[in-house]
């Protein structure tokens, strides 16, 4: 007689059952259906989230061997890497690696953003003049990049913009290093030391639990198809 560990039919029972068993009244087409509707409203949701340009973003639009390095980024709530910085010359396709990682994972997130950095200084502009006005619609600038789940905040450190800027892009960074939210950010700098325009508080932190990956090659957007 064989035997078993105490619970070995319990699981056992378990693997039997079936994977899914659609709600009552729902016939197994219909909830296959309703399951295959509802992850497409979601798939359409997350690529409205992305500017028009960048909606076509993904490995098999990537000319060129993709960037490995950057699949062992596996973003974690709390966790290590905070961040994936990408960094590079203009036109190496930063933006496009970034936006891909962002369509692939984005679904995992209730709370997420994509922004550059010039709409988050215009979006929060917006909020304080709304604030100002009394307009409760001008909230959300600041907020939603300090609190989302999953933030790619594109071309930072470019060294444009006013002092007020580039503080209120340190805020965010700063925040999300201490919170450990994952963030993908993308950037002119070659290394995480050329971000000049911030003190050195934040360069630090952007050198501290991040995963750096430089990209290289010539100015993609200057190659005619």
């Amino acid at each position: 007689m064989i035997e078993h560990e105490p619970g070995w039919h319990d699981r056992a029972a378990a693997k039997s059952r079936p994977l899914f068993v659609p709600p009552a009244g729902e016939t197994a087409q219909e909830a296959a259906d309703r399951v295959k509707r509802e992850g497409a409203e979601a798939a359409a949701v997350l690529l409205a989230e992305v500017p028009r340009r960048y909606r076509h973003c993904n490995r098999w639009t990537w000319k060129g061997d993709w960037p490995s390095a950057v699949d062992a980024w596996q973003p974690a709530p709390g966790a290590d890497p905070w961040a994936l910085l990408l960094l590079g010359d203009p036109g190496v396709g930063k933006t496009h690696v970034a936006t891909t990682l962002y369509l692939k994972l984005g679904a995992g997130f209730r709370r997420r953003r994509w922004v550059s950095v010039e709409d988050l200084v215009r979006s929060e502009q917006r909020a304080i003049a709304g604030r100002q006005s009394g307009d409760n619609r001008g909230e959300g600038g600041l907020d939603s990049a300090l609190d989302c789940e999953l933030l790619l905040l594109d071309d930072v450190g470019s060294g444009r913009g006013t002092e007020w800027a580039t503080a209120l892009v340190a805020s965010v960074l700063y925040h999300r290093h201490e919170h450990m939210a994952p963030t993908i950010i993308t950037s002119n700098a070659k290394c995480a030391e050329d971000f000049a325009v911030f003190d050195h508080r934040i360069s630090s932190r952007l050198r501290e639990g991040t995963l750096r990956v430089l990209l290289e090659g010539p100015d993609r957007r200057s190659i005619r198809p």
